[in-house]
């Protein structure tokens, strides 16, 4: 049926490539087994296309080697004057697994896979687009991928591939071989074409009109002259016309908008976060309501640095959190496991948490997460293993310091103290840990990724490198007075004062808390962020960052 066709397939000495080469030579075709690897492979191939009757000769090519490929084609003219059937199957695949590959097993597979069929085309299509038959088809080494149509090849038992009827649907006819994975899309273009495509096919013809619109607009996708040229490269799945494919008649189509996205995008806005709990570890008070009324009663809870000596130090003033007992929040033994921006947090957290009268037997924890940042985490521990290490050697340094330094241990330690095994992690933005920590979180609950979140900040930097470091950076008020040591708006302002504590918020989705007929204390309507971009430590001067980040948590309000 293919008789005095010259066919050639690329990779075809094994695999899917061979069983290409063999139902094309039972078909008649002459075939030009193509190899770059086994030369005995590729003449077993050669000669079971010759023992089964057929015609076929080896011939050795990297497809990827530009000047090679233009040589093997040449000659390929040269010798038969045309090509008719030109199936690019040549491939290589070492692991589905992006991580396990290297570097140099995915350049190989780019340079066969994508510059193979490049080349190959390139060097063939001005020749193959002055005759009337003949189609370009491209198959890369992914039959996982490749869907039971009638005339493809299909997977096999144990991983074998076996060709079934060449020709689809209307098998017989002269002429009319299409939607075959193992020999291309070929056809023997005659008047009645675009006819019997339109009978047999449907699906690839939008309306009779568009079916048989002339010779040259062949729906088969042959090429049959240079205004109907139609070079697939096919991921070996159906190839329909669809809204957003780019093919035969069908110029200048493009995607059309990811709608259905957009409006998730939107309904996911719509969500509605609320607060159910809040919890405070404060240097004017240990709990919300000792926090509230010191802010009522004007308390300042700015004093001297008691931590360590500071007669060295030009910042003599901290907020230091006051009376606070670890042991009265969590177990002892727990507690000695954490430094003090951990046990702060745990401590806000578990007030939150008896507010929102959130009871975690009727919870799914796996709908239940956390965001605690904290800028720095702890200084203290690492301060004091430094000095142990120099002075007493490596050995000597805490097993613990590593999980007691980092800062995403405050919202680790929460998640352990009341089994919290949703989503878990936290911000570090240095000043804006806490508002960005309750933002994400929110975030967290709109996507869908928890109904409830645990959110908010914990610092405890009140250390001789902390407050060092600061001071050698200009950032601390030097003043003697607490009462003039905070003063952001004043125009006496020249830094700000080093404090310590914790604020954690319970945020649930509106739903949640409606349904287990929780007290809901405010909502979080939006959320923006911005970054200035301008200096490490000062801000814009025009105040353009702060203003974006409003207008986008007003966009963003359900």
């Amino acid at each position: 049926m293919l008789e005095g066709k010259i066919a050639l397939v690329t990779g075809a000495s094994r695999g899917i490539g061979r069983q290409i080469a063999l139902a094309l030579g039972a078909e008649g075709a002459t075939v030009i087994v193509n190899y770059n690897g086994s030369a005995a492979r590729a003449e077993d191939v050669v000669k079971e296309i010759e023992a089964a009757g057929g015609k076929a000769e080896a011939v050795q090519c990297n497809v990827s080697d530009f000047a090679g490929s233009k040589a093997m084609m040449d000659d390929i003219v040269a010798k038969y004057g045309r090509l008719d059937i030109l199936v690019n199957n040549a491939g290589i695949t070492r692991d589905n697994l992006l991580m396990k590959m290297s570097e140099e097993d995915f350049d190989a597979v780019m340079d066969t896979n994508l510059k193979g069929v490049f080349n190959c085309i390139k060097h063939i299509s001005r020749q193959m687009l002055k005759q009337r038959p003949g189609e370009l088809s491209t198959y890369p080494p992914y039959p996982a991928f490749w869907q039971r149509r009638p005339g493809q090849l299909l997977r096999g038992q144990g991983g074998s591939y076996r060709p079934h009827q060449i020709s689809g649907q209307g098998a017989g006819k002269q002429g009319n071989y299409r939607e075959c994975s193992s020999a291309g899309i070929y056809c023997d273009r005659d008047d009645g074409c675009a006819q019997r495509q339109r009978e047999s096919l449907p699906d690839r013809a939008d309306s009779d009109e568009e079916a048989g619109r002339s010779r040259g607009r062949c729906r088969c996708g042959c090429i049959s002259g240079l205004r109907s040229c139609k070079v697939y490269n096919r991921p070996g799945a159906q190839h329909r016309r669809r809204n957003g494919n780019v093919g035969c008649n069908s110029p200048g189509r493009r995607p059309e908008p990811l709608q259905q996205d957009i409006e998730q995008e939107r309904e996911r806005m719509k969500t509605r976060v609320v607060v159910t709990g809040m919890g405070a570890i404060t240097p004017i008070g240990n709990d919300v309501e000792s926090f509230w009324q010191g802010l009522k009663n004007k308390t300042v809870g700015i004093g001297p640095i008691t931590y360590f000596d500071t007669a060295d130090f030009k910042c003599k003033l901290a907020a230091q959190v006051k009376g606070f007992n670890p042991k009265d929040y969590m177990d002892p033994k727990a507690a000695r496991r954490m430094e003090a921006f951990s046990q702060f947090a745990v401590a806000a957290s578990k007030e939150a948490l008896e507010q929102s009268g959130i009871d975690m037997e009727k919870e799914d924890p796996y709908r239940v997460g956390v965001c605690v940042g904290s800028g720095i985490g702890s200084l203290q521990a690492m301060e004091k293993d430094v000095l142990k290490m120099n002075e007493k050697g490596p050995s000597r340094v805490n097993p613990l310091l590593v999980p007691l330094m980092i800062s995403n241990m405050a919202a680790g330690n929460v998640a352990i103290q009341f089994g919290l095994k949703g989503k878990c992690f936290n911000v570090v933005t240095a000043c804006a840990t806490g508002t960005h920590s309750i933002g994400e979180a929110m975030r967290s609950i709109q996507y869908g990724e928890a109904d409830v979140m645990v959110a908010g900040g914990a610092e405890a930097s009140i250390t001789p490198i902390g407050i060092a470091g600061f001071t050698a950076l200009t950032a601390l008020n030097t003043t003697d007075d607490p009462m003039r040591a905070s003063i952001p708006f004043d125009e006496d302002r020249n830094g700000f004062i080093m404090g310590e504590g914790a604020g954690v918020v319970v945020l649930e989705s509106l739903e949640h808390a409606r349904a287990r007929g929780a007290r809901i204390l405010a909502e979080v309507a939006g959320y923006g962020s911005t970054c200035d971009a301008y200096h490490i430590t000062s801000p814009a001067e025009d105040g353009s960052g702060a203003a974006r980040a409003m207008e986008n948590a007003w966009r963003t309000q359900g």
